[in-house]
């Protein structure tokens, strides 16, 4: 039994070592291949600045730009009032500027601008106008009907107070005649010399 333990335990030990092998060869696999993009990195961005070097010393000429190709024929770009003119192989395509963008679409664009103008600046001024128009028609239309309307709520305000003073002076008076007349019984009464119950309440 013992010698069964020892050859397990002899075999777990060779896997642990083997594991650990293993492991520390992934790892050294693993930094060599971070080295190797390292690098590939470090060269892609090193040729791609030598690239715009290259390009920028090909320049020829205010306007002009030489792109380098894989073969030995590199493509020139140069834009001037006529169009854009490629060139590569001595052959010399010229695209013009007015066919880049087209008529149509350049005059949209003017009509556009002239509306959104006109929103931005023409409209608040119309409609102060139409106002300020609005405002003198109605005061000189108005007028008259309006001030003979004025009058006549003038003579009903007045009409009304005086009718409420009225009314309110008759309340006073009755009001008055009604105290007289609760306290009327007892001097009739007492100058006859008779006792008058008043009811109470």
């Amino acid at each position: 039994m013992r010698t069964d333990q020892q050859s397990t335990e002899q075999t777990a030990q060779q896997t642990a070592q083997q594991a650990r092998a293993l492991a520390e060869q992934v790892q050294t696999q693993a930094r060599s291949a971070r080295d190797q993009i390292r690098q590939q990195v470090r060269d892609a961005i090193q040729g791609a600045n030598e690239g715009t070097q290259d390009a920028a010393l090909l320049a020829q000429g205010p306007g002009t730009v030489v792109f380098p190709t894989n073969g030995d024929n590199p493509i020139s770009v140069r834009v001037d009032g006529s169009g854009i003119h490629l060139t590569q192989n001595g052959t010399e395509t010229i695209i013009p500027v007015r066919d880049v963008v087209p008529r149509g679409a350049v005059q949209m664009t003017y009509a556009l601008s002239a509306a959104f103008a006109f929103v931005i600046v023409g409209l608040p001024l119309a409609r102060a106008f139409a106002r300020r128009m609005d405002r003198r028609t109605a005061m000189k239309g108005v007028s008259a009907e309006l001030q003979t309307r004025l009058d006549a709520m003038d003579r009903n305000i007045d009409t009304v107070a005086v009718e409420l003073e009225r009314v309110s002076e008759g309340q006073r008076f009755t009001s008055k005649l009604l105290a007289e007349r609760a306290h009327a019984p007892e001097f009739v009464s007492a100058a006859r010399g008779e006792m008058v119950e008043r009811p109470v309440g």
